[in-house]
């Protein structure tokens, strides 16, 4: 289910139930939108001036290859899927991006090698600062825990990596 805190800790509502369980889920606001991917499910609700969420969540141009425990990223009107694995469990490093428009997703969810992760991921964090995109931690393919942060800039629409540090204990 989705849920909100109203404003404080503790307090949790439950706003709205999903059309199927979603493990692996990845999520970010985009003005006054929650977008949600999982699977080649791309689902976008809007959050209520109360910070309820509105009711159903509408449906946007799918994924053209499933992904769980990946990121999402949304910055100025642009999706990212980061990373995750696909349906046979296998940790991805691809991006997928799409522009977001009123009615929907825009044309096709597109890749550029460019804009792969230097080490394929999944189960990972991702927070966004300005125009950088930071893809912290998670798995490799081997089920291994990644200690790396790579450093993504987008400019123009597109997003590259370059490598960060390691994380210190």
């Amino acid at each position: 289910t989705y849920s909100t805190h109203q404003g404080k800790l503790g307090a949790v509502t439950v706003e709205d139930t999903l059309p199927a369980a979603h493990a692996g889920a990845a999520a970010d606001a985009h003005g006054n939108t929650i977008v949600l991917v999982h699977g080649t499910a791309v689902r976008r609700v809007t959050v209520r001036g109360d910070g309820r969420l509105a009711s159903p969540a509408q449906g946007l141009t799918a994924l053209p290859v499933s992904r769980r425990f990946g990121a999402l990223v949304v910055h100025d009107d642009r999706a990212y899927v980061i990373g995750g694995a696909d349906e046979n469990d296998l940790v991805q490093a691809s991006v997928y991006q799409n522009t977001l428009a009123e009615s929907g997703a825009g044309d096709t969810w597109q890749t550029a090698a460019s804009a792969n992760l230097a080490t394929a991921r999944a189960g990972h964090g991702v927070a966004r600062a300005g125009s950088y995109v930071y893809a912290v931690g998670g798995r490799d393919g081997s089920g291994v825990a990644l200690r790396s942060v790579e450093i993504g800039t987008i400019a123009a629409g597109a997003l590259t990596w370059a490598a960060g540090s390691e994380m210190q204990t």
